[in-house]
């Protein structure tokens, strides 16, 4: 039975992963990332940013209230970052790299990898990619649908 570890402890861990070259798999908690990541069936596994970020791209990043988040790259704005969880609709400007502290480079679900070059997942962050703020009235109205049509 694993417990759960804070990230700030896990920080440190992962920064010396980075030093010696390595990756950093990380368990997923939370739902903003839905339906893509799941807490309890998925982890990310997680590399140093090799440069800037670009709009598809999902950064483990550090908010100044200090909580760390895993959110979506929907637009670049200058220097700076509009980040969104795929099971969020309002969108977060003004993320920078010195607030990024990773970046997902595969998706571990049951055991097996899924690289983000991968053409399903390609067609998935398209997808997510489309407005933010429309994603939470879609996904509502196809909820309303198939209750309808669902057999009692």
């Amino acid at each position: 039975m694993s417990e759960n570890v804070p990230i700030q402890a896990l920080i440190p861990v992962m920064e010396e992963a980075f030093r010696r070259g390595k990756s950093f798999r990380l368990p997923i908690r939370g739902t903003s990332m839905l339906p893509l990541l799941v807490e309890g069936r998925d982890a990310v596994i997680l590399e140093k940013p090799s440069g800037p970020l670009a709009a598809g791209d999902i950064p483990l990043y550090r908010r100044s209230d200090g909580t760390y988040v895993l959110h979506r790259v929907v637009a670049v704005e200058g220097s700076a970052y509009v980040l969104c969880g795929d099971n969020q609709t309002v969108p977060e400007h003004g993320i920078t790299d010195d607030a990024v502290c990773a970046v997902v480079t595969a998706i571990e679900r049951d055991g097996k990898r899924v690289e983000l070059t991968d053409p399903d997942y390609r067609r998935y962050c398209r997808k997510m990619l489309r407005d933010p703020t429309k994603r939470y009235f879609f996904r509502r109205l196809r909820g309303s649908v198939s209750k309808v049509l669902r057999p009692n």
